[in-house]
């Protein structure tokens, strides 16, 4: 089994502006993401993974993988999780759970310290 397209997800910007998120109050939060699909009897899925940030990952509802805080604003790095104990004949769902940190926010932090 293969994909071959993938693509970076967000939270929408509808939804930041739905619940009055105010601009630099997105760290702490979660998003969340499922993918249904179907897969044939003895299907393999290694999926490559990334997360500007934190991120626990589950097949059919069994947690399958976490990832820690990797790289930064210039270098993005993947992990390969092995799924295909967590798939089964038919219908199968992924979820992931990614925390947001602001990749700025030990920037802003030096920047606010008082200068003598």
């Amino acid at each position: 089994m293969e994909w071959k397209e993938a693509y970076w997800l967000g939270v929408p910007r509808s939804e930041i502006k739905k619940w009055n998120i105010l601009e630099g109050d997105m760290t702490g939060r979660f998003a969340y993401y499922r993918c249904g699909f179907h897969a044939p009897k003895g299907a393999r899925l290694i999926a490559a993974i990334a997360a500007g940030s934190r991120y626990r990952m589950w097949g059919n509802g069994r947690p399958a993988g976490s990832g820690p805080c990797k790289g930064d604003r210039y270098r993005q790095f993947y992990d390969r999780l092995d799924l295909t104990g967590y798939l089964t004949e038919g219908e199968n769902i992924l979820a992931v759970q990614v925390l947001y940190c602001d990749p700025d926010a030990a920037v802003k932090q030096t920047d606010e310290r008082p200068h003598s």
